[in-house]
């Protein structure tokens, strides 16, 4: 007696399902290229010591040869697959590798795997942690806008995770300034205890005008810890400064120009006693204008001409304002420079 079709197409599939691999037949189902098994590791609370790595296992869940394609977070390390191309039913490995130097808190690194040119078949893959550091500076960087004369102090903070962790000395490369170390206070970091100090400084009030660096070292009672070095990028004005801090622009001979620039007063209103052009080095036909912004304690002052007719490298215009603010006696003076590169007709 005949076996009826649909019998014999169920004891396929029963068949096809008990000897094909799990992972194979699911993925048939589920009309999958790549499969698998697990896509995400969480690894929960890491030290910032040392780089992890981990490997995800996946399959080729077709019938034919797949070419592998990656594509990778942005400032993460390179993924390292260990074959790309798999034939029906092989496997491969993609690495992922999680840098936690430099970091705290949630940090993940992640691939997207696919068949090549099909960006549809893409699969998800992340490796992520909460990164917890042995000790933690924050912030590393400071920008200091002080104003000549006047006291002005920064503060950063430290947190160390060790038992009865503190900061025993701090130093500085800038002539002048002190530093004061906080007492250590304990805080809640990681699901744990840590302790936290706050760091100081405190800036000479007679520095020259303009840009200035310096760093910060720390020295903790923790020897297996190496606290981050602080760095400060400053910057020190009159009562008056000016914003952009740079001012130029790049003309063929003959070419006219205009260029902005706000006149700032560090405690204002301000107001503007003169305003005169020291220097025109060869540019032409030079004309100031000064007008009034929403801002009291500023000025917006544009300056217009024409490049020189003959190239040069280089061309420096010098505009000198001076004023006052109704809050502070005495004039103050300052020097804007505005560059102009001059090169040959286009």
């Amino acid at each position: 007696m005949p076996i009826a079709r649909p019998i014999v197409a169920r004891y396929l599939a029963i068949l096809i399902a008990i000897l094909a691999p799990p992972a194979l037949a699911r993925s048939a189902r589920a009309g999958e290229v790549l499969h698998f098994d697990l896509k995400t590791l969480d690894l929960g609370p890491i030290g910032d010591d040392e780089h992890v790595f981990h490997a995800f296992p996946f399959t080729n869940a077709t019938q034919r040869t797949v070419r592998i394609a990656m594509s990778y977070c942005h400032f993460c390390a390179a993924p390292i697959l260990d074959k790309g191309v798999l034939g029906p039913g092989e496997s491969a490995t993609v690495v992922l590798e999680l840098d936690p130097t430099g970091k705290r808190g949630p940090y993940a690194a992640s691939v997207a795997v696919s068949e090549e040119g099909r960006p549809d078949t893409a699969v998800d893959v992340t490796l992520k942690g909460d990164i917890c550091p042995r000790v933690w500076v924050e912030p590393t960087s400071m920008f200091p806008h002080l104003v000549r004369g006047r006291e002005f102090s920064s503060s950063f903070a430290v947190i160390g995770r060790a038992k009865g962790f503190s900061i025993e000395n701090a130093t500085s490369d800038l002539p002048g300034a002190g530093i004061d170390i906080g007492p250590p206070a304990e805080v809640a970091d990681c699901g744990d205890k840590a302790r936290r100090q706050e760091i100081t400084v405190r800036f000479p009030t007679d520095m020259p005008l303009g840009r200035f660096g310096a760093t910060i070292h720390l020295t903790s009672n923790d020897p297996q810890a190496r606290p981050q070095p602080v760095t400060i990028d400053g910057v020190v004005t009159g009562r008056l400064s000016y914003e952009p801090t740079t001012l130029g622009a790049r003309l063929v001979p003959d070419e006219p120009f205009v260029k902005s620039f706000e006149v700032v007063a560090d405690s204002g209103p301000l107001v503007l006693s003169s305003i005169d052009i020291e220097s025109r080095d060869e540019a032409r036909d030079l004309a100031l204008d000064a007008v009034p912004t929403a801002d009291p304690n500023r000025r917006r002052v544009t300056i217009s001409g024409r490049a020189p007719l003959r190239e040069r490298e280089t061309v420096t215009i010098r505009v000198r304002i001076t004023g006052t603010t109704l809050s502070e006696p005495g004039e103050e003076s300052l020097t804007v420079p505005i560059t102009l590169i001059v090169f040959a007709k286009r």
